[in-house]
Formats: structure tokens, C-alpha cells, sequence
């Protein structure tokens, strides 16, 4: 959510449309896990624009909101890991995971600066929204290696 925060604050409303390409791609292209995180970060970016919208003033202290929202998408990532049968969504909730630590940490008045906490969300949403393209992007690229083993399966006749 300090991804969008700091999107904001740099760009308006306008930071928020770096997520749609990405957005409709994993919708159109993407595995079921793909499209359930795809709707779940979207949510979170669209309510952490809303909040940072609402709350006054650029570069400001963790608000209860934030972290509540970080905590919210926290859980729903970790249950989307553990459903799924992929890798990358584990890197998605540990990064959001260090998230909320920062917001906890930021609230709770053990980081000093304010542009600290939002600028090491941002880096951290940033992140995220990587590995996100890179898992959604990867999962549809099918690897060499199994393509030859198949190609080869079916001259020979063998299964595998």
C-alpha cells in the first residue's frame, strides 16, 4: 500500500494506472492463482489510493487504516499461497509481510522519518508488483525443456 502512497503523492490518481496492463493481462492470461492475486492487489491498490486520498498531507506517520489494510491483504496473500501450487505468490506475501512490520514499526514511532517508512514500502511494493509480472508472465512462456521431452515422448512412443 506505501507503493501507492508514494504513487500518489508523486502523481495523483494517475500512479494507480501502472497496475491496469498488468491487471488485465493476468485476467485474460493468468492461472487461477494469477487472477485471485491479480484481484487481490488491485483491491489493494485501489483502497490504499482511496486512503491516501482521504488522509491529509504528503509523506505523513503510519495511520491505524494503513495498517489495517496492509494486515488485511497480509492474510489474503498467505491463504492464496497455500492454496496454490506456484512459488512466486510465497515472495509476494513475505514481501508484504515486511510490509506491515515497516507500517507497525512507522506507527508505533520507531522510525523517525515518515519518508523512510513510505519510500521502503514503495520499494518493497515495487517488488511485489515484479514478481507478480514475472510469475504471471512465466506461467504462460512454456519452458523448452518440457516441450522437447514431450516432442520426444511421442516419436518414441514412450510416456513419462
Amino acid at each position: 500500500m506505501a507503493l501507492w502512497r508514494t504513487l500518489h503523492d508523486l502523481s495523483g490518481i494517475w500512479g494507480l494506472m501502472l497496475l491496469c496492463p498488468l491487471y488485465l493481462f493476468a485476467l485474460l492470461r493468468g492461472d487461477p492463482t494469477g487472477r485471485a492475486l491479480a484481484h487481490v492487489l488491485a483491491a489493494g491498490a485501489s483502497l490504499g489510493t482511496m486512503l491516501a486520498t482521504i488522509e491529509a498531507g504528503p509523506m505523513q506517520q503510519a495511520s491505524e487504516g494503513q495498517l489495517g489494510l496492509d494486515t488485511l491483504l497480509l492474510a489474503a496473500q498467505i491463504v492464496l499461497s497455500l492454496r496454490s501450487l506456484r512459488h512466486y505468490p510465497i515472495a509476494i506475501a513475505a514481501a508484504q509481510l515486511q510490509i506491515v512490520l515497516i507500517d507497525a514499526f512507522a506507527w508505533a514511532g520507531l522510525i523517525a522519518q515518515p519518508a523512510t517508512a513510505l519510500w521502503l514500502g514503495g520499494l518493497l511494493g515495487a517488488i511485489q508488483l515484479g514478481v507478480f509480472s514475472y510469475g504471471v508472465i512465466t506461467h504462460r512462456t512454456p519452458r523448452r525443456s518440457r516441450a522437447i521431452r514431450a516432442e520426444f515422448d511421442a516419436q518414441t512412443g514412450q510416456t513419462a
